[in-house]
């Protein structure tokens, strides 16, 4: 059986696992690093002792010599903090604290010894005898044997201030652990949340449901980035879904149109009703050309919009392709007692010639059909781009149309009068064409603008 898991709870064990971790690491790294400076602090404890306790015999030595009372004092505190003395002088022993008591000297080195290997086993440390020399000024006044357990040992109290101490770290993980996991919990619930709207919002675009964006506005760069994709999607595949609609309603009508006209035509001379005359028969025609031209349209855009299309590409100065193109059109722009204006500098491209001169027919064609007196050409060089513009005096562009201009089948004109343009596929192709150069086309509302950018290397 699967068993899933919700995204909270994983960012919620991830982060209580990573919590545990760094608090285990840090309250580590801690106690190693306290233990490590403890044992520096009880290295230098231990020398600021021995001195301290030189200082002390060198004290006992007097006008009349050696005070053995005092020395016994000395030796006796040294013995109950761990040290064993033996005091000399130039006529021998003075004091000897193993041979005031043997017995509690054995117990004291075997009780720290044993204290020490089991609860400091890397200390490395053994008892060692170290003698130092008495003085008084420059006057030597004798010598003394300290037997102690070297590096350093630690008292009963240094051991359970230790032992507190490390129970202050083990409190203190556990409260930062479980106030690490409050807040990770909060946190895997702030990350989460936008999360989980994304995906039931995915969700819901796959079941066609477009009505309502994503509004949980969250300050995480990433998060805001899927937030912003989800609701482009949704715009992208509901402007998609509308234009399929109106596609499918656009081709049925400009094929609904002439295969009417044809069949109500033929319909009528195989009735009697109409004779076939030469003119009927060229009306029927005309329309068979509607269909066959759009086909061709279709063709076109196919080959255009295809993987495979086949460039062939070579040098092309694209302000002479403009003016060649412009020449073309002479004809309708007399018909329609229009001017055109080509401006820029000559400027050379890797294109293919044909479909680049398509592309400019096409635009061109689109813009004689709005434009009231004038139409212009324009090349020029930005960077390592070259850019034509076709601009034209017309309405221009509805702001509602101008992100569709280049979708197929789209015509402003929702009449779809042949008189206002054709049948919506010449604008597609330009966008096939130009993409297919790795160029860019774009359109501008007012005037009506349409650049193409095409990179000059």
């Amino acid at each position: 059986m699967q068993f899933n898991i919700t995204l909270r709870s994983q960012l919620s064990l991830v982060i209580l696992f990573i919590t545990l971790l760094c608090v285990t690491i840090a309250g580590f790294l801690a106690n190693h690093m306290l233990q490590g400076q403890f044992d520096h602090y009880a290295i230098d404890r231990e020398k600021t002792r021995l001195d301290l306790l030189v200082s002390n015999l060198s004290i006992a030595y007097g006008f009349d010599g050696w005070n053995r009372d005092y020395i016994h004092g000395i030796g006796m505190s040294a013995l109950g903090d761990g040290y064993l003395i033996k005091v000399f002088d130039d006529l021998g022993v003075i004091w000897d604290a193993e041979n005031h008591d043997m017995s509690r000297c054995v117990e004291m080195m075997s009780m720290i010894t044993e204290q020490m290997e089991i609860k400091r086993p890397n200390s490395n440390g053994a008892v060692i005898t170290q003698r130092f020399d008495i003085t008084d000024g420059d006057r030597a006044l004798g010598s003394v044997d300290i037997s102690y357990y070297a590096p350093f040992f630690l008292s009963e109290n240094d051991f359970i201030f230790l032992d507190k101490l490390a129970l202050v770290f083990i409190y203190s993980s556990i409260v930062a652990a479980i106030l690490s996991f409050i807040a990770g919990s909060l946190l895997a619930f702030r990350i989460s949340k936008p999360i989980v709207l994304s995906a039931k919002k995915a969700r819901e675009i796959a079941l066609g449901n477009y009505d309502q964006q994503l509004a949980e506005k969250t300050h995480t760069r990433e998060l805001s980035d899927l937030q912003n994709a989800i609701n482009f999607l949704e715009n992208r595949l509901s402007t998609a879904v509308l234009l399929r609609k109106r596609l499918t309603s656009d081709v049925a009508h400009e094929l609904r149109t002439p295969l009417c006209a044809i069949s109500s035509h033929l319909e009528a001379m195989i009735d009697g009703v109409w004779q076939p005359t030469n003119e009927r028969l060229n009306s029927i025609l005309d329309e068979a050309h509607r269909v066959t031209a759009l086909i061709a349209d279709l063709e076109n855009l196919a080959e255009a919009e295809s993987e495979n299309i086949v460039l062939e590409k070579r040098e092309i100065d694209l302000l002479s392709l403009a003016k060649n193109s412009a020449a073309a059109f002479a004809g309708e722009l007399q018909k329609r007692n229009l001017t055109i204006e080509v401006l820029g500098v000559s400027t050379i491209v890797i294109a293919d010639e044909q479909r680049i001169m398509q592309v400019i027919a096409n635009l061109l064609s689109n813009a004689i059909k709005y434009a009231y007196k004038t139409v212009k050409i324009s090349v020029i060089t930005v960077d390592h781009f070259a850019k034509i513009c076709v601009i034209d005096d017309g309405d221009g562009i509805d702001e509602n149309d101008i992100d569709f201009v280049f979708e197929r089948f789209y015509r402003a004109d929702r009449s779809r009068s042949r008189k206002t343009g054709g049948v919506g596929i010449g604008l597609a192709i330009v966008k096939a064409i130009i993409t297919a150069h790795g160029g860019v086309v774009r359109a501008f509302m007012r005037p009506t603008t349409f650049t193409i950018t095409l990179p000059i290397d």
